[in-house]
């Protein structure tokens, strides 16, 4: 476990670019300037209620909701602080520790809510290459696989033979192998499909090996049951794994049986069917990268989860004691609510490789608060490998381009050979100055389309590391909470005077 202290440096908010929308104005809406100052009014109200002490509340609101997951990482840290032999971390560690002495690989086997979670958050802060490494360069922490996502045939063969017993590099291993299963069972799930499978084959790798060590000869070995001719589906044989199966995880089942409340939001109430005791699924996953969902598998890589749990609560005091004019989480959602209203198309460029996994993590967690509100601009995500201004084919006078920029690299400058000092002469430098000329169209017209006004956000990270993606991850999930909200609020209103 990485137990290093690094500094935290809060995320910073650049409005630069933005505040050229206040000298505009909506035929429909009036002066932006004075909606976008309306909009942060009501986010604050919404955010002041939050936290508030509300004995009353309806336990099926989205503010109870948002108010736990904006405790959640400070209770975590402070119930490991006061009651450590009984809180989660406590927990998570003994697991981790267990996974990362006897496995060298763990599958990670979710649905793709879950899944995106866990690739977010070790995409950002393991080693691009993390299962290419030797035992020794990962730490003595297990190479990771994903499995569960869908009914994809061929990429769950093919992970079954690269885990065959009698696979040659399998035989003899001086380690085993481990499956971390994230999400809890439902009926005809790809997941339990897949799990049951991956049951048996760890029942059948202990009887395999026990024969293995007895010397048994090849040919009388029992038949591979992962072995297929192509045409015949794979005949698993029915065995069951043994209860006492170490390397066997399943989160539902420990979040249920585990003596503190930090584990996964399965037993939260769920605000928009107080009939139904579970959260909306999109709930339950993509809000919690913060419980054991999201902790246990970074452990088990030797995330510094502590840091990952510090960054989180760090952002959460700030967006509740902050007053609305220097909130950054208020203020960028505030921004993105008024270009959401005025129906502007809206740009989301990342400069880091190691953010694709969070990229895909946000557009799951935008796409399900979207299904709410289907006229809502969907957001295009651009990457780094196409940092340019992107031709956006809409007819709207205003375009919309945030920035998710990381100022420093982990790793030294890679020099770009033959490079004089009127050029950029490393990749660092090279990546600033497309980032510099990126800048230039916002607040500007658009280069592709003369008539349209170009503004955006930027978000700025110190550095991609635990401190930071935690904060970053936080923001999000809060910001995307509150534009909920909001939006609930405008369609009761809208409702109001027809009921009336």
């Amino acid at each position: 476990m990485k137990l290093r202290q690094n500094k935290l440096s809060p995320l910073k908010l650049d409005e630069r670019f933005a505040q050229s929308l206040w000298l505009q104005e909506s035929s429909s809406h009036g002066p932006l300037k004075t909606l976008f100052e309306t909009i942060l009014a009501r986010l604050d109200a919404i955010r002041n209620r939050w936290f508030e002490t509300l004995p009353n509340a309806e336990p099926t609101s989205i503010s109870t909701i948002a108010g736990q997951i904006a405790a959640l990482p400070t209770d975590t840290l402070t119930k490991y602080t006061t009651q450590r032999s009984q809180s989660v971390l406590t927990q998570i560690f003994e697991l981790a520790s267990r996974h990362q002495a006897n496995s060298d690989r763990v599958i990670f086997l979710g649905n793709a809510h879950s899944q995106s979670i866990v690739r977010c958050i070790v995409e950002a802060c393991c080693d691009p290459y993390w299962n290419e490494r030797t035992r020794a360069e990962r730490g003595s922490k297990p190479r990771m696989y994903f499995a569960g996502e869908s009914f994809d045939n061929d990429s769950h063969q093919a992970l079954l033979e690269l885990f065959a017993p009698q696979r040659a590099c399998n035989r003899f291993e001086d380690f085993d192998w481990g499956v971390v299963k994230l999400t809890p069972s439902r009926p005809d799930d790809s997941v339990d499909a897949f799990a049951s499978i991956l049951k048996n084959l760890r029942a059948t790798r202990a009887t395999h090996n026990r024969f293995e060590s007895n010397q048994i000869a090849s040919d009388e070995l029992p038949s591979n049951p992962i072995e297929s001719d192509g045409t015949q589906p794979i005949d698993t044989p029915n065995i069951d794994t043994q209860p006492d199966d170490d390397l066997w995880t399943d989160c539902s089942a420990l979040c249920y049986d585990a003596p503190c409340y930090e584990a996964p939001y399965y037993d939260y109430p769920c605000y928009d069917n107080p009939g139904n005791s579970d959260l909306p699924s999109y709930i339950r996953e993509l809000y919690s990268p913060f419980s054991i969902v999201g902790l246990l598998p970074a452990a088990i890589l030797g995330v510094n989860i502590m840091e990952l749990l510090a960054g989180a609560s760090f952002i959460s005091k700030e967006f509740q004691l902050k007053p609305a004019s220097e909130n950054p989480i208020l203020r960028w959602t505030a921004w993105n609510a008024l270009v959401q209203t005025i129906g502007a198309p809206r740009q989301l460029h990342y400069w880091n490789n190691t953010l694709r996994g969070g990229m895909e993590w946000l557009m799951h967690l935008w796409s399900a608060d979207r299904q709410n509100n289907l006229n809502t601009p969907e957001w295009r995500i651009v990457p780094p490998s196409n940092p340019l201004h992107s031709n956006l084919t809409s007819h709207h006078p205003m375009e919309w381009h945030c920035h998710l920029k990381v100022d420093q690299v982990r790793h030294d400058a890679l020099d770009i050979p033959g490079a004089d000092s009127s050029n950029a002469t490393s990749f660092p430098t090279a990546l600033q100055r497309q980032y510099a000329h990126q800048l230039q169209s916002l607040g500007q017209p658009s280069p592709t389309a003369p008539e349209h006004q170009v503004n955006g956000l930027i978000i700025e990270l110190p550095i991609l590391d635990e401190l930071a993606i935690g904060q970053w991850m936080q923001w999000m999930m809060l910001s995307t909470l509150l534009q909920q909200e909001l939006l609930q609020q405008e369609l009761l209103e809208q409702e109001l005077p027809q009921q009336g």
